[in-house]
């Protein structure tokens, strides 16, 4: 028997997409052993407004994920009118990849303790796994979440991949959606409030940004102007 496919999914606005991203997908993919992660850019995020325009964060992501084989640039919340809601994109993946493929939200822990304002958030869980991945080790244990996230977050199983706690069940591993997975990511100081500054300073960022993105932001000149629409990942 073939054994379910397992996808991981980066969303977020991608304002611009910088190492952290990638970083974040790589210890997914690694720790999860995902087939492959979807980078999802953001159409029109309800919460927050980008400065580049959906199709130059699109682009940014293609030419981000090169280098990456296991990365794949999913572009459909850019062509969708409206605002952009996770909910609608989970239920797409589900019905185009079925009832048995294991669908993995990968999350920061910003966007993690941000989750009870998303929209029909509790329905996330019948449609995907969490993975929270905190920049700083350890990650939040659930007594420190917002309270919504305890309240709905204790019914479920949390695991850290490695650690010395409880083994997941073998139900529990093919489960398709359900569980908070809690993972470690290596420490990156990209963050795009920083980079957007750095570049509207005349600043480097060439540690920060892949090569092609930055050769990309400064060609269209981006990120120039002194307001900035400081991003979430939207809900």
């Amino acid at each position: 028997m073939i054994a379910p496919l397992k996808l991981g999914l980066l969303g977020g606005t991608f304002d611009p997409i910088h190492a952290g991203h990638l970083a974040m997908a790589c210890a997914a993919h690694d720790q999860l052993q995902l087939d492959r992660v979807l980078l999802l850019p953001a159409g029109n995020p309800w919460q927050r407004q980008p400065l580049a325009s959906a199709q130059q964060r699109l682009q940014m992501a293609h030419l981000a994920t090169r280098a990456y084989p296991f990365l794949q640039v999913d572009g459909r919340e850019t062509q969708r009118s409206g605002p952009t809601y996770t909910i609608d994109t989970l239920h797409q993946l589900r019905e185009e990849y079925g009832p048995r493929a294991g669908l993995y939200l990968i999350l920061g822990t910003d966007a993690f303790f941000n989750l009870p304002s998303w929209h029909h958030w509790p329905s996330l869980f019948d449609l995907c796994h969490i993975v929270l991945m905190a920049r700083n080790a350890p990650n939040p244990p659930p007594a420190q979440w917002p309270t919504p996230l305890q309240d709905h977050g204790l019914r479920l199983r949390t695991q850290s991949p490695g650690s010395a706690g409880p083994e997941l069940s073998g139900a529990d591993c093919s489960a398709p959606a359900g569980l908070i997975l809690s993972l470690s990511a290596p420490l990156h100081p990209a963050t795009s409030t920083h980079i957007r500054s750095l570049l509207r300073q005349g600043q480097r960022t060439d540690q920060l940004l892949p090569k092609a993105v930055l050769d990309y932001i400064e060609t269209h000149h981006l990120y120039q102007q002194e307001s900035d629409g400081t991003t979430t990942r939207q809900g």
